[in-house]
């Protein structure tokens, strides 16, 4: 993967600047070994800050984030209309967020 990293990659890079997408709803664990993890750094140079925040209201940089299929098409929508490297990340980003929505209600992101 180009943009996101799998949790033992991100343990092996020491960093705990990472947004975590989990599958499901948050349980109080993080780091979890299905997850995909995406530097802070990738997130707020590509704008996708912003772009969230658009598609998720509620969307929280620095805390806990449920994701349910309606909000997730609405920020699919728009990475796709923003064009470049959001394309990229979004591409990169659905086989994992296709996959969890067949066995989970929602998605969560845990902010850094």
């Amino acid at each position: 993967m180009k943009y996101f990293c799998t949790e033992p990659q991100r343990k092996a890079s020491k960093s705990t600047c990472y947004l975590e997408f989990q599958r499901g709803s948050y349980d109080g664990r993080a780091w979890k070994s299905d997850s995909l993890n995406l530097h802070d750094d990738v997130f707020e140079a590509t704008g996708l800050s912003a772009i969230f925040a658009q598609a998720i209201p509620q969307f929280d940089h620095w805390g806990i984030t449920e994701v349910t299929p309606t909000q997730w098409q609405k920020l699919q929508q728009l990475l796709l209309d923003s064009g470049g490297v959001e394309r990229e990340i979004i591409a990169e980003l659905t086989p994992w967020v296709t996959a969890c929505f067949q066995i989970e209600p929602v998605f969560t992101i845990c902010g850094i």
